[in-house]
């Protein structure tokens, strides 16, 4: 990945971030007024939360890079993942703060996506707060993201998810 794709990855990733804030505020940018539900926020909060420390990590290894990064290598795929997992958890949180059906895709992508994540920053993780910050937050987005899919598979779409209900993530579907 050169240099001007990563800048244009991470400003494309930071206007996404603006962009789903304002919607999960009630200010659709694209239709003003139409607002959305308390529940669809704090639904989206987790996936905000972990696309900001992973846009942070992105800014980190950048710095680190310029600054000639003891292992240029791991800095980079570092770099990406922590990118690609920040512009997955915007997209999910769009769509989850328009009540789009696709929501539920969204989740498992980004349960998925944040698992990765949290994996390679576990390598930096001792190096870093940031990066440590950022691990600690995509293990909390992959839990919420494991329960809400779940929950949408199943039909429903309000209240907590299974995980913060405390019948565990990956308790088999009850009827």
């Amino acid at each position: 990945m050169n240099r001007r794709h990563m800048m244009s990855s991470l400003g494309l990733g930071m206007a996404g971030l603006a962009i789903t804030e304002k919607a999960l505020a009630g200010q659709d940018p694209e239709h003003p007024g139409k607002p959305g539900t308390h529940a669809q926020h704090s639904q989206s909060r987790p996936m905000l939360d972990c696309a900001e420390e992973c846009a942070e990590t992105v800014k980190h290894c950048m710095i680190d890079l310029k600054q000639g990064a003891s292992d240029p290598s791991q800095t980079v795929t570092l770099l990406e993942t922590a990118s690609g997992c920040a512009e997955l958890c915007l997209i999910a949180a769009k769509l989850e703060a328009e009540g789009n059906p696709l929501a539920m895709i969204g989740h498992a992508a980004v349960a998925d996506a944040c698992k990765v994540c949290a994996e390679t920053c576990q390598k930096h993780a001792k190096d870093s707060e940031i990066v440590n910050r950022c691990m600690t937050a995509c293990q909390r987005c992959e839990e919420h993201c494991r329960g809400m899919s779940g929950r949408h598979a199943r039909g429903g779409r309000g209240g907590a998810s299974r995980t913060e209900s405390g019948s565990g993530g990956n308790a088999p579907n009850q009827p």
